[in-house]
Formats: C-alpha cells, structure tokens, sequence
C-alpha cells in the first residue's frame, strides 16, 4: 500500500478555480458569434432596402419621362375655350338636378 495522503473530495484538482467571470473565453466568443449574425442580417437588410430604393428611383424616372411626353403631345392641341353658352363658375360635365342629375347627402 501506498503510504501517502489520502484522496478526498477537497484535494482534487479542477480547472474551477483558474478562471473568473470576467475571463471566460467561451462568453467572448459567444458575444463574437452573436456580432457576426447581427452583421450578416444588417448588411442583407441593407442590401434589400438599397435594392428598393433603386427601384423607386427607376420608377420615379419612368413616370416623369411620361409626364414630360404627355406635356409634349399636349403642345400640340390648341389651347381649349369654354362655349358660349356655358354659365361662368361652372363644370359643362356635370349635369345640375333639373337636368337629370342626382345629388349627393352627407
């Protein structure tokens, strides 16, 4: 038999003791790991808010080149007058209640 001292539960050695909170690398890492997915979902966010901008860029441009050729085929008509018959202050398209109209009730 061995004459040394006896092993308990109290002279068991353990990595316990060699690191505190603060130094714990697998907390740094988680943190790391969290940072890298928050990036990767910013920059995807980003590239899809870029990508709908440009698109509403296309889309502001398309409706103002069919504004100006709109104006430009309207350069050609004469400018229109109202008849001589038509009562001042109001709409030739709307017809008054004599005429067959209806009237609308708030």
């Amino acid at each position: 038999m061995s004459s040394g001292p006896k092993r308990s539960l109290q002279t068991i050695r353990t990595m316990s003791n060699r690191f505190t909170g603060d130094d714990a690398s697998h907390k740094k890492l988680f943190a790391l790991t969290l940072m890298e997915h928050e990036k990767a979902r910013l920059t995807q966010e980003k590239k899809t808010a870029c990508r709908r901008v440009a698109r509403i860029d296309r889309r502001i441009a398309e409706i103002q080149e069919e504004q100006a050729r709109l104006l430009r085929t309207m350069e050609d008509f004469p400018p229109t007058r109202p008849h001589a018959d038509a009562e001042p202050g109001r709409d030739d398209e709307s017809p008054s209640p004599e005429e067959g109209g209806f009237r609308l009730k708030y």
